[in-house]
Parts: structure tokens; sequence; C-alpha cells
């Protein structure tokens, strides 16, 4: 019961331990709640496209639809969405048992935003849609360039399919004192 929480009384150590008891109670129920809509977010992932293959392959039982390589094609695309999901799953799970390894390297960050944006640019053409890349030339920073690319290439699949006909997306990197901030804007609806 993460509700429960103690009264802040007494001196010194007992009030402190009072205190130190009810934070963590507050970030246990937070974090439960955090978990809970994880799991009610990647339940509505999944169902989507489970139902559409199931639909598909009823639909191909029931002789509905002939199963050729022009229905079979789209289903392969919602198992490797499937699959990228679960993979993204793992990968979190892993993250989060600490047991999720970084391998760094020094990365030009321009030269690999713009390979990174080289990949969507038949889907984008296809799509009507520009790309922007805004980072200095002479910008580099130390990253698992793998984890890093995982993470924009999702974030560039979302905004790729929610950004209209005629509409950008931009990728820029600056540095905020020792950071770099990565960001990913586009003209579409928003999420």
């Amino acid at each position: 019961d993460y509700s429960v929480r103690v009264p802040e009384e007494g001196k010194g150590d007992v009030r402190q331990l009072a205190v130190s008891f009810n934070t963590m109670a507050e970030r246990l129920a937070e974090s439960d709640s955090r978990r809970r809509e994880f799991f009610a977010d990647v339940a509505h992932e999944l169902r989507t496209p489970l139902s559409v293959v199931r639909g598909n392959i009823e639909a191909m039982i029931d002789g509905v639809y002939p199963a050729d390589s022009e229905h079979l094609e789209p289903l392969l695309d919602e198992i490797a969405l499937i699959t990228r999901l679960l993979e993204d799953l793992q990968l979190l799970a892993t993250a989060e048992a600490g047991g999720l390894k970084l391998h760094r390297e020094t990365v030009a960050i321009r030269e690999f935003l713009t390979d990174i944006v080289a990949g969507f640019t038949p889907k984008a053409a296809e799509a009507g849609v520009q790309f922007q890349v805004d980072a200095a030339s002479d910008l580099t920073v130390s990253i698992d360039p793998m984890r890093v690319q995982q993470v924009l290439v999702n974030l560039i699949s979302n905004a790729l399919r929610y950004t209209p006909t005629g509409g950008s997306i931009t990728i820029s990197a600056e540095r905020s004192e020792s950071d770099l901030i990565i960001s990913v804007a586009d003209t579409g609806s928003g999420m």
C-alpha cells in the first residue's frame, strides 16, 4: 500500500527516518503508476498490429483474400513492428536491470545524424516530406552510436508517420553546458 505515510514527528534521526520513509513511499507509488501506464501503452501498441494480422489471416482462410504476396507482405510488416516492440521491451528490461553495456565512440554528430536521415530519404520522398539536419560540422561527442541511433530511428519514424505531405522534419543537435541535446521536430499534428 503505497499510500501509507508515517507522521514526520520526533527529534533528529527519528524525524529524518520518517521523512525518508515517506519520500520512498511517494517514489514507489510514482514508479508503480508509471509502470502500469507503460504496460497499458505496450498492450495497446501490440493489440493493433496483432488485430491486423489476425483479421487478414482469417480473411485468407475464409477465401475473402487470396494468400498472395500483395496480401502477405503487409502482414510481414506488422510482424516486423511487433518484433521491434518486443525487442524494445527486452532492451528496456536489460537497461532497468543494469545489464545494458554501452560501447562509446567519439562521433561527429552532424555526419552521424545525416547518415541516419539518409536511411529515411526514400520514404520521405514518397511521403513528400523534407528533412533538415541542423548541427555544427565540428561538433563531436562520445556516445554509443548504436543505442543513440535506435532512439533516433524510433523518433524519426514516428515523425515521418505523422508529418503530412509538404511538411518537414528537423533533426538538430546543440551543446548545452556538458550535455548534448538532440531534438527531432516536425510539422505534423503532434502526439
